[in-house]
């Protein structure tokens, strides 16, 4: 390399991703259907995902769909949080105080956050993995008095009949 020739720099490309809002629209909701990009394309470009965290554009769904995109292509993700303009696309001035914009943001890390830790890796449950994560031995639950599937799901009803106490007993 020539003398006063910097070296070539090494750089991470990242993009804000998940901007679809509402894939699955509500009629009670009164907010237009738009794609804003092409995510699927741009996974061979880029190191980072800054996913939607919902305030300006996205929903679960999407923000689901965009970090499992990114996991199955490699890529990193991060957050794209944003004022609470969905109709303005987080693009109009909005006057909040520092407390609410602070909560704001950690409102919609939370989910991003779930979503992202969910996707690593297969377990159980939700549960047994944040034990693991936080060097807690996990227990499962299990009730003697609720109904269960073949397959050991639990079969939850808003009402139902109570499990004799004999059967329970045999159960335990």
């Amino acid at each position: 390399m020539p003398s006063g020739v910097p070296p070539p720099l090494k750089a991470s490309v990242n993009c804000d991703m998940g901007e679809d809002s509402f894939s699955n629209p509500h009629p009670a909701q009164h907010v237009e259907f738009w794609l804003q990009g092409d995510d699927e394309a741009l996974t061979r470009h880029v190191h980072l995902a800054n996913v939607a965290c919902g305030f300006h554009a996205s929903d679960f769904s999407v923000m689901n769909k965009t970090v499992q995109l990114a996991k199955n292509n490699g890529i990193s993700i991060g957050a794209h949080p944003s004022l609470p303009d969905l109709q303005g696309f987080g693009r109009r001035e909005m006057a909040i105080e520092p407390d609410e914009l602070k909560s704001c943001f950690i409102y919609q890390l939370g989910p991003l956050a779930v979503l992202a830790f969910s996707s690593r890796r297969s377990r159980s449950s939700a549960h047994q993995t944040a034990a693991e994560e936080a060097g807690v031995r996990f227990i499962p639950e299990w009730f003697a008095d609720l109904d269960y599937t073949a397959e050991g799901k639990l079969i939850i009803t808003q009402k139902h009949d109570p499990v004799p106490l004999d059967v329970v007993q045999e159960r335990v």
